[in-house]
């Protein structure tokens, strides 16, 4: 009942649940066609534990790997209370271990199941290490020595989620928008004051294969936003444009070449620098003349 109304979005759309098994199809469309995520068997373990982008720095969750393993081999000389959910665990870990590393597609997050079974038989074998000692001061320079290895991942953690969130030299920053994408939101947000209809103004954007996410998500609040693979000269140009620079050509001859004289609009950047979907894929952005000039004659006033 919970994933009914949920993937229902609460009777408001009955698709949604069978949109939700139909999903698996592309996923694994994507897996088995996709070159670009392929990567060797031993990919997660040698991001894992040891990791470093050109000149960037050094990332490593080799500490987790160590005690995780050092847990499973307590799960097996173990007896007692909860040994049958700790050997499930080991398992459950192994298993997932071995399966995501034998599937030729790769992304960092799909590493996360079996790494979430790592982290509990890392906290297995820490506890492991700290009872298994006799005496109190060797317990303690133990239980010292697992602080500073919590407090490295803490500092890790720290840097992957607060200052290198969006740059590659972070592993799990992997086919990341960059933050491009919140200024080319704003940009067009900017841009619809200007216009007669707002934020119903038409948009166009162009890019091969469909590949323009996440621009869908951040411009949600534009109805009127057409998405395209290619440039369809048959369909009018939107006065904002934007499209993979591999359409220029294109764009070009419908935009200046096929109208005829007196009915063709001449269209400006509507970036002013060098703009990014993702590390390496560039986008451009194009509007028209007169509404370039209308926002800016706007934007002149608003200061």
């Amino acid at each position: 009942v919970v994933v009914f109304l949920f993937y229902s979005s609460f009777l408001t759309h009955l698709p949604g649940m069978v949109d939700s098994v139909r999903a698996y199809g592309i996923y694994f469309k994507r897996a088995s066609q996709t070159e670009l995520h392929v990567h060797p068997w031993y990919y997660y373990l040698k991001m894992f534990i040891f990791f470093r982008y050109a000149r960037g720095p050094i990332w490593s969750e080799a500490f987790i790997i160590i005690l995780a393993i050092l847990g499973l081999a307590a799960s097996v000389s173990r007896k007692g209370p909860g040994t049958y959910l700790i050997r499930f665990l080991a398992f459950y870990t192994i298993i997932l271990t071995v399966i995501t590393s034998l599937i030729p597609y790769k992304t960092p997050w799909v590493f996360l199941g079996p790494f979430h079974g790592m982290i509990l038989m890392a906290g297995i074998g820490a506890a492991t290490i700290v009872r298994l000692q006799p005496k109190t001061p060797v317990k303690a320079l133990v239980i010292l020595l697992l602080a500073t290895g919590g407090a490295q991942l803490g500092w890790q953690a720290y840097r992957t989620n607060f200052k290198y969130y969006a740059d590659p030299v972070n592993p799990y920053v992997y086919a990341h928008p960059t933050s491009d994408v919140i200024d080319i939101a704003q940009r067009v947000r900017d841009i619809s004051q200007a216009h007669p209809r707002k934020n119903t103004m038409y948009v166009q954007v162009i890019f091969p294969g469909d590949d323009y996410w996440p621009l869908p998500w951040y411009l949600r609040d534009f109805p009127n936003v057409g998405w395209w693979n290619r440039v369809d000269k048959d369909v009018p140009a939107a006065p904002v444009i934007i499209a993979s620079p591999s359409f220029e050509t294109a764009l070009i001859e419908k935009l200046y070449e096929d109208p005829p004289p007196g009915k063709r609009n001449l269209y400006v950047p509507l970036f002013g620098s060098y703009t990014e979907l993702r590390p390496g894929v560039e986008l451009r952005g194009y509007i028209t003349k007169e509404f370039w000039d209308r926002f800016q004659q706007r934007r002149g006033k608003s200061f």
